[in-house]
């Protein structure tokens, strides 16, 4: 497209969000800052908890986000359905295109939790045909994957909250749900695979290379451990443990945070007229991955052991000393 439809809408979104990320970051400085804990969970959201107005700032802050969110969901579905290019159809869109109107779609209706995947998802599709010289194996298959995955991101962001008492039904379609999701992301995976399985001759591997295969590795191990506690039993023996804190990372970190990185060295040229560095590139890629799977890994091990989330320490005597200082080598690492 040449430009979005509605620049207006554009400004006042990003005006939207200027206001809430200043309410949220300057409450800091008047000793408001959100205080009940990382994910603003109750009841330490409540006013026995929190009686000052630290809960009500966080709260201003992020409905202008949501509010600068939305508006820039309806811009660009708006700009991808109604001004492409002339003879661009949705079938011959960008896999990247496709997502962002998946995106979109889902802020303007719930804004589900597992949103911040698709961008990355995006990000590999685009990625992988450009590095291998091949044409993305199994277009609509992807595309249908990748709606199917925004459907049922609104019913498996309750595997959350298996412990709190919900109803033996709504368990059930929870578990389902996100057992399900993993059926729209093995259809990406194997088709990211077969696509580079289809290079005629191997290319040396550059950096946004590296970053993919290491958000395969990553992703898949954290795809694993997400069907796990998908089983409501189980979910019920690991819930706030360290096992959570292990699956959480491997999913939005090898989800998220890889992928970014390899959009970050193939996407350079466009903002900067040259590529950066593949030598620090390797070192960066390297030092990531080895440093984060040794710092996660070990805590599935803590949490299956006992390990509570949400503490700032424990005693030696229950034998996580070694494993712990293992995750802290890793954290340094990365």
């Amino acid at each position: 497209a040449r430009d979005l439809p509605f620049p207006r809408l554009s400004a006042y979104a990003y005006w939207a969000y200027a206001v809430g990320g200043l309410v949220f970051f300057c409450s800091i400085f008047f000793r408001l800052a959100p205080d009940g804990g990382w994910f603003m969970y109750p009841p330490l959201t409540s006013t026995a908890y929190s009686p000052a107005l630290n809960a009500d700032l966080w709260l201003l802050g992020i409905g202008f986000i949501e509010i600068s969110a939305i508006a820039g969901a309806i811009e660009l579905a708006m700009g991808i359905l109604r001004t492409r290019a002339p003879g661009m159809s949705l079938d011959r869109m960008p896999i990247f295109a496709w997502v962002m109107l998946v995106f979109s779609g889902m802020v303007i209706i719930a804004f589900p939790a597992v949103i911040i995947f698709l961008p990355a998802a995006g990000m590999v599709s685009m990625i992988i045909p450009a590095m291998t010289g091949v044409p993305l194996v199994g277009y609509r298959f992807v595309v249908l994957a990748l709606v199917s995955t925004g459907f049922f991101s609104f019913g498996l962001w309750v595997h959350h909250m298996f412990t709190t008492g919900i109803a033996q039904l709504s368990l059930s379609f929870a578990s389902a749900a996100s057992m399900a999701v993993s059926v729209p992301t093995g259809i990406q995976i194997f088709a990211w695979i077969a696509t580079i399985a289809g290079a005629v001759r191997l290319r040396p591997l550059r950096v946004p290379m590296l970053f993919v295969l290491g958000f395969f590795f990553i992703f898949v191990l954290g795809g694993l451990t997400g069907v796990m506690v998908a089983v409501v039993p189980f979910n019920w023996q690991v819930h706030d443990s360290y096992f959570i804190v292990a699956h959480l990372h491997y999913v939005l970190f090898g989800g998220m945070v890889f992928p970014l990185f390899a959009a970050f060295y193939y996407w350079a040229p466009f903002a900067s007229m040259r590529p950066l560095s593949e030598r620090l590139g390797r070192w960066a890629f390297w030092l990531m991955f080895i440093g984060f799977n040794v710092s996660f890994f070990p805590m599935h091990f803590t949490g299956l052991a006992g390990m509570p989330r949400r503490v700032y320490t424990y005693g030696d005597i229950e034998g996580w000393g070694a494993l712990n200082m293992l995750s802290t080598v890793g954290a340094y690492l990365i």
